[in-house]
């Protein structure tokens, strides 16, 4: 039963894939008109040379002497054309030289651009991608392999014709260089296609014009993160609360005219505020001798905050700069600028009690004090990544916590971080 049931199920996947689908599409016939149809169409491996159609309630095939051109709904569009093509092959048995042999052959090219410069793809016993240029003759991007003792080697005379067309056209040098990374498959060459139609050309201004520059106002939220811990007025440990704070500012970025404007500076100026309370309530001892030991319980607070401008500069790595949604890293400086006094300050209140020089002693201690003052700015390391999508940045930043020093009363170490999140608008497009 199981041998059965997996043979009917090969048998019947075998069938579902054999069969074509039925979907409209049309063709153009001899005498230029265009008839719409229903065509019978498979995934084809290879650019077919006769389709089946059914029109009104009869069904034919058609091929090179019945039509110019036919297109199926969201497959594609294929029209005939004579062309002469490099037999050489590109993948499995290669040679050892290149063959310089040429045939002409009648086939239906599968359109991928349609433009001033067209593009065209032919998958027969390899793949071909052929290029018509404004009123000119449609050729062949001609590439060729071939195999040595020792390594393959590459003919890539179509990406030196792309590049000649670039040059031709004056893009600037990170065309040059999309060019000469070129792969032979569709998906790059329709983009350098595209380019030369002027489609790229929107990316192209980013080398030189608005989109190159970006000024940006941004809001979002910082987390400040204190990682050391300071000592309490008992020389105990505490870890100060992270702080939530809102922020807003200014942002200019350059993407530098090179490299397909994957490099670039940003520079910022951001304003935040922030608060954060910690509290302990402990005890503490203290024995010299029968004579002479004491108890404290005490309650401190522990109050962070300050008010800051933050002026920034990075430098930015754009990973997709071709992408209508990009993504990015960057890597740079941040400096914080104290608008007031800020640092840590210190509400203590205590009660003691014990034996001193032999006598009972009780007394009690209340006093509030700057604990750490931040007198000067500091500098953080910073690291972030985002994404762009046209005039919208979504943003997150990390700033490496930065060991600072300027305790009034205790010998510490203290330090500061952040992590932040902003959306950032464009205000140049």
């Amino acid at each position: 039963m199981k041998k059965l049931s997996l043979a009917t199920l090969i048998f019947l996947s075998a069938k579902i894939y054999g069969q074509s689908s039925l979907l409209d599409g049309y063709y153009v016939n001899l005498s230029a008109d265009t008839v719409k149809c229903k065509i019978y169409f498979k995934d084809w491996n290879h650019n077919p040379e006769k389709i089946t159609i059914v029109e009104g309630s009869g069904k034919k095939e058609m091929g090179f002497t019945d039509m110019t051109a036919f297109g199926i709904s969201g497959t594609g569009d294929f029209v005939k054309k004579t062309v002469s093509i490099h037999t050489n092959p590109i993948d499995g048995f290669l040679p050892n030289k290149y063959s310089d042999q040429v045939v002409e052959t009648t086939v239906f090219l599968k359109k991928l651009v349609d433009g001033p410069y067209s593009l065209y793809e032919l998958n027969t016993k390899r793949l071909y991608f052929f290029m018509q240029q404004p009123g000119g003759e449609i050729q062949e991007l001609v590439y060729r392999r071939k195999q040595t003792e020792t390594q393959f080697v590459e003919d890539e005379q179509y990406k030196n014709l792309l590049i000649l067309l670039v040059n031709q056209q004056g893009l600037p040098g990170w065309a040059v260089s999309k060019a000469n990374d070129l792969t032979y498959e569709s998906g790059r060459l329709t983009e350098m296609i595209n380019l030369l139609n002027g489609i790229g050309k929107t990316t192209a201004k980013k080398a030189g014009g608005r989109e190159a520059v970006s000024l940006e106002v941004f809001a979002g939220g910082l987390l400040y993160l204190f990682p050391s811990q300071v000592q309490d007025v008992k020389d105990k440990m505490l870890r100060l609360k992270s702080a939530v704070a809102p922020s807003i500012g200014l942002a200019f970025t350059y993407l530098f005219p090179s490299r397909f404007n994957r490099l670039g500076v940003t520079f910022s100026l951001g304003y935040s505020s922030f608060k954060s309370v910690s509290s302990k309530t402990d005890t503490a001892s203290t024995f010299v001798s029968t004579n002479w030991h004491y108890n404290t319980n005490y309650h401190e607070e522990f109050t962070i905050k300050g008010s800051y401008l933050r002026p920034a500069i990075a430098a930015m790595y754009v990973l997709n700069p071709l992408s209508k949604t990009t993504f990015y890293v960057k890597a740079g400086l941040l400096y914080n600028l104290p608008l007031k006094e800020a640092g840590v300050m210190i509400d203590y209140a205590g009660t003691t009690t014990g034996v001193q020089n032999g006598n009972p002693v009780s007394f009690a201690e209340n006093f509030s004090d700057s604990y750490i003052y931040l007198s000067a700015g500091w500098i953080n390391l910073s690291a972030g990544a985002g994404i762009r999508m046209g005039r919208h940045r979504l943003e997150a930043e990390y700033a490496l916590p930065t060991n600072l020093s300027n305790n009034l009363s205790k010998n510490t170490t203290f330090s500061i971080g952040s992590f932040g999140i902003s959306y950032k608008l464009n205000l140049l497009k």
